[in-house]
């Protein structure tokens, strides 16, 4: 920001910023700083680091990892290790001051710049909750797109990445230039595999909950898992928030994680990994309510929904990385009684 102000043909207060992934979430902390903005732009970013990287109390370790070894020796925080440490450890009192300090959610309440935040619908690193909670929040012109783009399972560009660029320019034509700008509905959900605009509500869409029993009962190790199946959809949901699983579990000999993992195998037979999330566990019987993670999937009618509940999410595929087999207690096992799983989806489906 300081540099362009500082050149002679620039107006100080005609300044914007657009930022992806790490970008995003700098420009949020900046905004909280006070720095000046006329607008910008966020795109499949965060706004609070901690339930991002380790909700529930339990870090996404794979994703984490991933990051932290993205990021060269000479950038790194000197930090990082040590809480990278203490999050696979568990000790979430550790980790969450340093999140926090990284985090702009808090302080959104007393910002006002106009915000485009363009989130993936389906982002395992960062979910739709890191902007609809911001949305709530902040005090001036706002839009929240959830699209086709994210972290994996999607990509960036996307097929819609021309469309949203469009309406980002737009944005920034708006309040960079003209200055006034008609206000606007808020909220827009691209439907899959579409690469055109999607129309602008007020607000988040509404939803339904669909609830599945799973009964069973299993006692299994570390390397063990158990796997639930449903009867096949009467009709399609397009999932949209972040779905529940409740179970009744007796813990023992160190056990000290429960990973829940859901996909959806189609009619046509291709699966999809719809979400997942997971909870630390201690010595004991309980009922545990694991929040999978807040994204947008569209689950054809006559699919099955298979939830598959184990110590990493390797145990669903071993190309599942969200999760990693950390290491327990040889002497670690758990007992997983009936599962509830409850998912959230559009009253309105908008894909087809």
């Amino acid at each position: 920001y300081n540099w362009l102000a500082a050149r002679a043909d620039v107006s100080d207060t005609r300044i914007g910023a657009w930022g992806i992934s790490y970008g995003g979430g700098a420009i949020f902390n900046s905004l909280v700083a006070g720095v000046p903005w006329a607008a910008v732009v966020t795109v499949e970013t965060w706004t609070d680091l901690y339930s991002a990287l380790m909700p529930q109390g339990l870090v996404k370790s794979g994703l984490v990892a991933g990051l932290a070894g993205s990021i060269p020796p000479e950038k790194r925080d000197p930090s990082l290790t040590a809480v990278q440490d203490a999050a696979f450890a568990g000790n979430s009192a550790a980790v969450r001051p340093w999140a926090e300090a990284r985090s702009s959610l808090s302080k959104l309440g007393a910002v006002t710049t106009p915000v485009f935040m363009a989130q993936g619908r389906r982002d395992f690193l960062f979910g739709i909750e890191q902007a609809s909670l911001a949305l709530q929040r902040l005090r001036g012109p706002k839009l929240l797109y959830l699209g086709l783009h994210g972290h994996a399972p999607s990509t960036f560009p996307a097929s819609d990445t021309g469309s949203l660029m469009t309406q980002v320019r737009a944005w920034f034509d708006c309040y960079l230039r003209s200055g006034a700008c008609a206000r606007v509905p808020g909220v827009s959900v691209v439907p899959e595999g579409s690469s055109g605009p999607a129309p602008w509500n007020a607000s988040l869409p509404k939803t339904t909950t669909s609830t599945f029993a799973l009964p069973g009962v299993m006692t299994f190790a570390r390397s063990g898992k158990t796997v639930r199946t449903t009867a096949p959809l009467r009709k399609a949901i397009e999932v949209f928030g972040s779905p529940t699983v409740q179970v009744s579990i007796a813990a023992s000999g160190g056990w000290s994680r429960l990973v829940a993992v859901l996909t959806a195998r189609t009619p046509q037979g291709r699966e999809i990994v719809v979400s997942a999330g997971g909870v630390p566990t201690k010595n004991g019987a309980r009922t545990v309510k694991i929040q999978l993670i807040n994204q947008a999937t569209f689950v054809p009618k006559g699919s099955r929904l298979t939830l598959t509940l184990a110590s990493a999410s390797t145990a669903q595929s071993t190309s599942n990385l969200l999760y990693l087999d950390l290491p327990m207690e040889a002497s670690a096992r758990v007992r997983v009684g009936t599962a509830v799983l409850k998912l959230p989806g559009l009253r309105t489906p908008v894909t087809k």
